[in-house]
């Protein structure tokens, strides 16, 4: 009996004592799955790979958690060498590095679908030689690049659906010798080459529908080789062109698959001098073969004016150089030149300025020639002189005209206006002469008699101001008095301006002061004024024109009212203006003047006063 306890005991202490693989986080469930050890641990909201799995597990399912970087030998440091199959879909990660799978010797599967993960390092599963089945769908992938895979002698299955793949190298799946399926649905393929699986010849579905496909040339041998193969299971269509789109590849003819015509001018302008030959270049690509012409200013130039050179270019088939030689060219063969390239799918066009900034030519003019040249001459030099000759004419009338108006205007006097001040001076009073009766009207005071009598006893001119009439004449331009002045009081006629003019004769050389007094430098007197009634103020002076011997009788003084000059009407020597007087309007309410001297003579017309 004590035996069998002792043997009971250690077999559950060994029991115990090893760790069983059933042993999970809590997260996670492990159990058989056909056959195999298993751990999942699927929407564990894990950010690593759990540590405390038993290195028994064989597949380790790690769907839709949140783990974002793949480290080196990641799964090797938690001891699971014994991976098959490796589920990572949905788990947010951004990078694996290029190590992460190593030394998972017998793993045959991998699910990176879903995920972040931009581009794959070419060695990323480098040494799983086991592997056959490679899930990367939904992932940023824009490229597969050469030597994408390594050599992986038993993948067969790569799914790449739904990616951003716009390229695939041709040398993609050189170490893929294997490979069976290769699904590229909904990526941005719009061209590719059938060269990318000669290196798969166990290729048997290769899925492309899905992508934008321009079905041009550079597509037609791949939609050759496709359609032979018969690899595709659903029929691909046209994206572009545009007379192409939702067409099926086996619907449209493989001529059509074309590409249109493209020009280049690596010289867009030629200058050359005359006389010497000029080639001119452009570089035509086009499939099919596009037809080529060359238009001088829109006019097609025909192959017997030129010399056409045509040479392959590149690795295309209808790129080409073409070229034009022209000899001994002339102003003719100047402007633009024009390279047109046409095919089934469109037209392209280049164009070539060739300038002749010097063009000599040498020519010799015949006897013709010459004489023609001779009567132009002749004839510009007789035209010449002509218009010279009628211009100085014109010139000369215009300067004779404008001398005439200068003379006509300087026969007009100048006109000199006077101040108060100088108004004042001259005190003065307005009188008229009368030539026919003979009579004289003056009025003056005593002081101012006795200043007339020393003027009479004066031999010289004195001083005398007239004003002159004129004739109605549309040359000269003639000003009336202001319209107040403009009253009976003085003659309806036409009137110029007032002129003064002042004659002092010379005095012979020691002789006396002159006897008579000088107006301007007279001194300033006093002024007196009548009081009583029926008086008016009288500081008259009247200015005789000559000597007078004949006296005139009171009873002919002829009493008269104040007259106008455009200076303004004048009664007194202060220069009162007769309309600040009452009533001045009235003749007969002017007072009577006191009698003149017998001194009085008569004066000429030509005496007028201020």
């Amino acid at each position: 009996m004590l035996a069998v306890v002792v043997i009971l005991l250690a077999a559950c202490l060994g029991t115990t004592g090893s760790p069983d693989w059933t042993d999970c986080p809590d997260t996670c469930r492990c159990k058989w799955t056909l056959g195999k050890k298993s751990a999942l641990c699927k929407d564990a909201n894990f950010t690593a790979l759990p540590s405390t799995l038993d290195s028994d597990i064989q597949v380790l399912d790690l769907n839709n958690n949140k783990i974002s970087y793949l480290t080196k030998e990641a799964f090797k440091s938690i001891g699971l060498l014994n991976l098959q199959r490796i589920y990572l879909k949905n788990s947010g990660i951004r990078e694996v590095h290029r190590d992460t799978f190593k030394y998972l010797t017998i793993l045959v599967e991998v699910d990176l679908s879903d995920n972040q993960i931009a581009w794959l390092h070419q060695d990323t599963f480098l040494g799983n030689d086991r592997l056959k089945v490679l899930y990367l769908n939904g992932n940023p992938i824009t490229e597969l690049r050469a030597g994408q895979f390594p050599k992986l002698p038993y993948l067969k299955t790569i799914e790449l659906q739904h990616c951003q793949i716009h390229s695939v190298h041709k040398d993609a799946l050189i170490h893929l010798t294997a490979l069976e399926s290769l699904n590229l649905n909904g990526n941005r393929l719009k061209h590719l080459s059938e060269s990318v699986f000669f290196p798969t010849p166990n290729l048997k579905t290769l899925s492309l529908d899905g992508n934008p496909w321009c079905c041009d040339c550079h597509l037609r041998s791949f939609r050759n080789w496709l359609l032979k193969s018969k690899l595709y299971s659903h029929p691909l269509s046209c994206t572009e062109p545009g007379m192409l789109q939702t067409k099926h590849w086996d619907d449209v003819k493989a001529q059509e698959f074309a590409c249109p015509p493209n020009v280049t001018i690596k010289e867009s302008m030629v200058i050359r001098e005359a006389g010497g030959n000029v080639t001119m270049s452009c570089y035509v690509y086009g499939d099919p073969e596009p037809t080529i012409l060359w238009l001088l200013n829109g006019q097609v130039l025909h192959n017997s004016s030129f010399d056409l050179l045509e040479e392959e270019e590149g690795d295309a088939l209808f790129e080409k150089s073409v070229s034009i030689t022209l000899f001994n060219v002339t102003d003719l063969d100047a402007g633009e030149y024009t390279c047109y390239a046409e095919n089934i799918r469109g037209n392209a066009s280049g164009e070539i300025s060739l300038d002749l900034p010097e063009i000599n030519l040498a020519t010799t003019l015949s006897k013709t020639d010459s004489w023609y040249m001779l009567v132009l001459g002749i004839s510009v030099c007789v035209v010449s002189v002509i218009v010279s000759i009628g211009m100085s004419f014109c010139v000369c009338r215009a300067h004779e005209h404008k001398n005439k108006r200068r003379k006509r205007k300087g026969k007009m006097k100048q006109s000199v206006s006077f101040n108060d001040q100088e108004k004042k001076l001259l005190d003065v009073s307005i009188t008229t002469t009368d030539r026919h009766t003979g009579s004289c009207e003056a009025l003056g005071s005593q002081p101012d008699m006795e200043l007339i009598e020393q003027s009479l006893a004066m031999e010289q001119p004195p001083v005398h101001i007239t004003i002159e009439s004129h004739a109605v004449d549309p040359q000269v331009s003639v000003f009336p008095p202001p319209p107040e002045f403009s009253s009976n009081h003085l003659p309806t006629s036409t009137y110029g301006n007032i002129f003064i003019s002042v004659s002092v004769s010379q005095e012979p050389p020691g002789s006396d002061p002159p006897k008579y007094p000088d107006l301007i430098d007279m001194p300033h007197r006093s002024v007196s004024v009548g009081t009583g009634p029926g008086t008016n103020p009288a500081y008259f002076a009247t200015l005789p024109r000559r000597p007078r011997s004949k006296v005139i009788e009171p009873s002919s003084l002829v009493r008269v009212g104040p007259k106008y000059d455009n200076m303004g009407p004048r009664v007194t020597a202060g220069g009162a203006s007769i309309l600040s007087l009452p009533d001045a309007t009235s003749t007969e309410d002017i007072p009577s003047p006191p009698p003149p001297p017998t001194l009085c003579t008569p004066l000429g017309v030509e005496y007028v006063s201020l």
